[in-house]
């Protein structure tokens, strides 16, 4: 006679799962590890893309405290067309800065986001950010709809 825990396969006998409290606890050791690595991943993206953030806009400060880099080599008055180009990139870095500080600060929104435990969730719906978003832009607060929408209001004012 077989015992109650066999079962046929499509080769043989093989043993049916009888512990099933241990197989859950295996399955939730299992997911929290792949979860840990993710939030490690994730930890480690994010602190990359703070670093480089932060390079970049060191650079454009210290462009712009030089006077060299700034363009204002003297004080004569220059063509014209020569300031409005220097106006113009003067503008295009200070852009740039905000950007990049804005930025930074998205960054360090999502680090405590990873710390609490809420990263990867959309704040708008609470459904999951697709991974592929979080690939592309891993301080990303909202899902590709949620965003899309929210970009869309804000060009309506």
């Amino acid at each position: 006679m077989r015992s109650p825990s066999l079962r046929p396969s499509g080769i043989g006998w093989r043993r049916l799962a009888t512990n099933a409290p241990a197989e859950a606890c295996r399955s939730s050791i299992l997911q929290s590890y792949d979860q840990n690595m993710d939030a490690t991943r994730a930890r480690q993206r994010l602190q990359d893309a703070q670093a480089r953030q932060r390079r970049l806009a060191e650079r454009l400060r210290q462009a712009e405290a030089d006077p060299v880099e700034s363009g204002e080599l003297s004080t004569v008055d220059q063509h014209p067309a020569e300031l409005g180009s220097e106006t113009f990139e003067r503008e295009l870095e200070l852009t740039t800065l905000t950007i990049l500080e804005g930025e930074l600060k998205d960054i360090d929104d999502a680090l405590g986001r990873l710390d609490h435990g809420t990263y990867g969730i959309c704040e708008e719906c609470g459904k999951l950010i697709d991974e592929a978003r979080l690939e592309a832009v891993p301080w990303a607060r909202y899902c590709v709809v949620d965003q899309a929408r929210i970009e869309q209001a804000l060009s309506r004012r």
